[in-house]
């Protein structure tokens, strides 16, 4: 499924477990952000020019390596 068919479908990621090295690991998708700059030792102010945009693709890449998202509906929502 293409992230153009989950959006239509109406289902987002809700979470990552972890794979290999992070196995036994869940991040909600609410505290993948904060988790993400945690675990890279990152600092952002939010100020800077490309902070925003930093910020939106962090988890993206973050959790593209030994994670899976994991899909749903967001709450109240239903398929």
């Amino acid at each position: 499924m293409t992230k153009t068919d989950l959006k239509a479908s109406g289902l987002e990621v809700i979470g990552y477990r972890g794979i290999f090295p992070n196995r036994g690991k869940y991040i909600p998708a609410d505290e993948a952000l904060e988790y993400a700059l945690e675990q890279c030792g990152v600092v952002v102010d939010a100020r800077a020019p490309a902070a925003g945009e930093f910020l939106s693709m962090l988890p993206e890449w973050f959790f593209s390596g030994n994670w899976i998202p994991e899909y749903g509906y967001p709450e109240g929502g239903t398929g």
